[in-house]
């Protein structure tokens, strides 16, 4: 008998718990909603309505001005992803990773200073098959049946050529693995 008691106290807690808890976000969701979405008060005007003035407001201006050496976010997943149709809906869906690499790779070129887009070149570079793709630096990665001939640039760089025309430099600690991986290569030929 003592324990039927006991076990519906529990549960009478548990319920009054979770309702008091389901109170307690919905009041403060209600509350953050009511805050003023930026700045002070003036002195001369009440809390109320400078509020409602800032929330009527069309068009926020942004609280920093846009970075001239950041790629925007929408051309970052535009590279990383593709909008497909399935069955009537549309999906965003990861684009393959030596597609994304190859867009990212020209972001990386319009926008040096970014390293942001260097991290995702770097994760992109990791999920590639490394017996397919080689790194060449560090935002740089060739599939190697690509790779045409090796050259130095006029400043003493290692160059790679691939098949397309395109040059691209190798860093000092990709060079090792590059010739071992091209002598490789070519002994297998």
């Amino acid at each position: 008998m003592q324990k039927r008691f006991y076990s519906r106290i529990i549960i009478l807690a548990a319920i009054a718990a979770i309702g008091v808890a389901g109170f307690v976000i919905a009041q403060r969701t209600s509350s953050q909603s009511r805050k003023p979405a930026t700045g002070r008060v003036s002195p001369g005007t009440t809390g109320t309505r400078s509020s409602r003035s800032r929330r009527n407001s069309p068009a926020q201006t942004p609280i920093r001005p846009a970075d001239p050496n950041r790629a925007p976010q929408a051309a970052i997943d535009e590279a990383l992803y593709t909008n497909e149709e399935f069955f009537g809906t549309s999906a965003s869906v990861a684009r393959p990773f030596a597609t994304a690499l190859g867009l990212l790779e020209t972001l990386l070129t319009q926008y040096p200073k970014d390293a942001q887009l260097r991290l995702h070149a770097a994760r992109l570079a990791e999920r590639l098959d490394p017996v397919e793709f080689q790194r060449l630096h560090r935002n740089g990665v060739a599939r190697k049946s690509a790779i045409v001939a090796l050259s130095r640039s006029g400043r003493g760089e290692l160059m790679v050529e691939l098949s397309n025309g395109m040059k691209l430099p190798v860093s000092r600690s990709h060079r090792k693995i590059l010739r071992k991986t091209l002598r490789n290569a070519a002994d297998d030929e």
